[in-house]
């Protein structure tokens, strides 16, 4: 085994002694925390973590207590240290002599060995601990077995540094940079729920919101303890206390949150105690009896407790989420969002993440082909594992958790291969607490809005794929569009669109949906060049579909890169007979197999038909009656209806008096028991283009 690259250690980001103390802390986690009980401290006196043994090991039995000093110590040109660092250590011991009593085995460590004369003084030291000393061997010996993947995320091939990410993240999103509008982005709950996910300190600013409020209702309080009668005052006084640990730990766990140390930061969720008592409880009550005038300040102060031991519940909760699935309709923002949340974050002190795709999984490869293509200086990841722990040990160096997010899981070869894969990885995620790993996947029928009410009953299969591909136990999101950040949304697009609407009235239902909203502006204003005033909005989607189809259509025609090239010819064809074979199916989907035989599609994925108009929105895959075999089916059932109508115009183009509307078996698609699943979008769609 190579020697350790300490150049390479240290041209790390962050400071050499923080990497240092991570590195060893995450050794001692991996090598010992199953033997006992492991504990990170942070800003803390003595020792920088510690373990209690209540097993055997290589260290000793359960009569054991270890604690770790890991530093840089400075060495005078002798090589001995220096007084300055010698009077550190020393204090260190003292901290931890009072802090941690019962501890039995105290280690120094650093990465070279200290001189003799050091070594003598450091053995010298009167102190009731067994004192060790560590050095550079002991580092290269735990670098091995189960802290290998350490050794090359800090010292070999899988380091991975800011640059790297941003890098990676950009040539990644190149192949939807079409999809994503940076620019007019807009937040819905569902990323915000994600970025509470990732420890964004941003994004729990509700914590410092309470301990401010607790910290102004104790000041009240406080002040009329004076005027109350004299069996209120043990009541006051206990709960101004509570008042104030409560807001002295909220403010405290919302800076050791900013820091971004997510060990220490799950520790303390951990450790907290309740404050609300039944003495707290019982205050306001006692108080509104004698009707004293701080008793509304007191119930207010209550229920602030109450918000915030349930925002430090969610923050266990959420922070110990190391898998989560996004759901959402086709068109529903979901590759917008996975770019946005793994972009370079410089308002957020955050680096890029990780932006894979789903479409790339090939039926019978695992999560560790995905792993592939991902590179560092053009050396790809050799299993998912690996990837995990490299962006992990990039999250630890930069105070931070960063995403690892596999776009579009449903548009993989086979959804259904990867449902024992992600089962496997929600375990192995659990081993790198800086790594938060988040699937988009589509539902199945997009919902109907109220402007979209029709007789038919909608389809059951919204969740198909979180079915196939989705463990049981994976926590999921559904995002049902803009929601009530649609208003914000329209007014974001319409600005960088440069449309006005004047006194119109602006249909927020019709336009909450992101692709929707997106096809009008795009339809309304593409060049942008100048303002457009419009007078009115369109209240039918045909026109929308109309030029959504053909942006779809150049752009695949555009596509050099895949294995089996299209023209535009040949994507016209394709939406031509898909809406062909719906039509004749009498049903919203058909036969996956059917229609790649129809349009001769090619075997390789990459360049499969059916992926590209997944990919772009028009279809989806969800499973068929029998075992392994695919269905295709419209995103929703207006483009279904818009892409059927559009096939009939262009079969029946030389019927000018309209004779095959009359023919028997096309109204029996229209009318009575056998009429075709989409007959009210399909009509709806001719009467429009008629």
């Amino acid at each position: 085994m190579p020697s350790l690259d300490w150049e390479k250690f240290d041209s790390l980001p962050d400071a050499k002694s923080r990497n240092f103390e991570n590195l060893c802390r995450g050794l001692m986690r991996l090598h010992y925390g199953r033997f006992g009980h492991f504990k990170a401290l942070v800003n803390q006196p003595g020792v920088e973590f510690h373990v209690k043994f209540t097993e055997s090991c290589d260290l000793g039995d359960a009569s054991h207590w270890f604690g770790w000093q890991c530093k840089l110590y400075q060495r005078n040109q002798n090589g001995d240290l220096k007084a300055a660092s010698r009077k550190d250590i020393e204090d260190s011991l003292r901290k931890t002599e009072k802090e941690l009593p019962n501890l039995t085995d105290w280690v120094l460590w650093t990465r070279y060995t200290l001189s003799k004369t050091d070594q003598q003084w450091y053995y010298n030291l009167s102190t009731q601990y067994k004192l060790h000393l560590w050095t550079e061997e002991e580092l290269d010996t735990y670098l091995s077995g189960d802290g290998l993947i350490l050794r090359s995320t800090y010292f070999c091939e899988l380091v991975l540094t800011p640059h790297n990410l941003a890098e990676r993240h950009r040539i990644a999103i190149q192949p939807i940079r079409e999809r994503w509008m940076e620019t007019v982005h807009q937040s819905v709950d569902a990323e915000r729920e994600i970025r509470r996910m990732l420890g964004e300190a941003s994004s729990w600013e509700e914590l410092v919101e309470a301990g401010e409020s607790l910290k102004k209702a104790s000041e009240l309080i406080l002040r009329g303890i004076e005027d109350a009668v004299p069996k209120l005052k043990p009541y006051m006084a206990s709960f101004v206390n509570a008042c104030l640990e409560f807001a002295d730990t909220l403010v405290h766990f919302h800076e050791i949150l900013a820091d971004g140390d997510l060990d220490v930061i799950q520790q303390k969720l951990k450790e907290r105690k309740t404050l609300i008592s039944l003495d707290v409880r019982s205050t306001p009550r006692h108080l509104r009896s004698a009707n004293h005038p701080t008793s509304l300040y007191a119930t207010n102060a209550l229920d602030d407790m109450f918000t915030a031991q349930a925002l430090l519940d969610e923050a266990e909760e959420f922070l110990g989420v190391g898998l989560v699935a996004i759901l959402a309709d086709a068109g529903g923002g979901k590759t917008q969002m996975a770019a946005q949340l793994t972009a370079p974050q410089e308002n957020r002190h955050r680096h890029a993440g990780v932006f894979l795709q789903g479409r790339n999984l090939h039926k019978g490869q695992s999560l560790n082909d995905l792993a592939k293509s991902f590179s560092i200086n053009g050396t790809p990841m050799p299993s998912m594992e690996s990837l995990l722990a490299a962006v992990d040990a990039a999250g630890k160096r930069a105070g931070c958790r960063l995403p690892v997010l596999i776009d579009g899981l449903n548009e993989a070869e086979n959804p259904k291969d990867w449902k024992p894969e992600l089962a496997s990885l929600s375990e192995i995620v659990k081993n790198f607490p800086n790594v938060l790993v988040v699937c988009t996947l589509r539902t199945g029928e997009r919902k109907r809005g109220d402007w979209e009410q029709r007789r038919e009953p909608q389809t059951e299969t919204r969740e198909s794929f979180a079915l196939m591909a989705l463990p049981d136990d994976i926590n999921t999101i559904e995002s049902e569009g803009f929601g009530v950040d649609a208003d914000e949304a329209i007014e974001k697009y319409f600005n960088y669109f440069k449309i006005n609407p004047g006194d119109a009235a602006i249909p927020v239902d019709f336009l909450q949906h992101p692709l929707t909203l997106r096809i009008f502006c795009e339809v309304t204003n593409p060049k942008r060049e100048s303002e457009v005033k419009i007078d009115y909005f369109p209240t039918s989607l045909s026109p929308l579909f109309e030029k959504y189809i053909a942006n779809i259509t150049e752009r695949i025609s555009e596509m050099t890169s895949l294995s089996h090239t299209y023209t535009t010819d040949e994507v016209d064809k394709a939406f031509y007979t898909l809406g062909i074979e719906l039509w004749q199916s009498g049903k919203r989907e058909i036969s996956e197999k059917k229609f790649r035989t129809a349009v001769s599609d090619t075997p390789l994925w990459d360049s499969s038909i059916v992926n590209l108009l997944a990919q772009e929105g028009v279809i989806f895959k969800n499973p068929g009656a029998e075992p392994y075999e695919y269905v295709v089916t419209p995103v929703y059932d207006a483009l279904g209806g818009y892409i059927i109508a559009n096939a009939l115009l262009i079969k029946y183009a030389q019927d000018y008096s309209f004779t095959w509307v009359n023919e028997p078996e096309t109204t029996s698609l229209f009318i009575g028991d056998t009429s075709h699943e989409l007959a009210f979008d399909i009509l709806r769609s001719l009467v429009r283009a008629c």
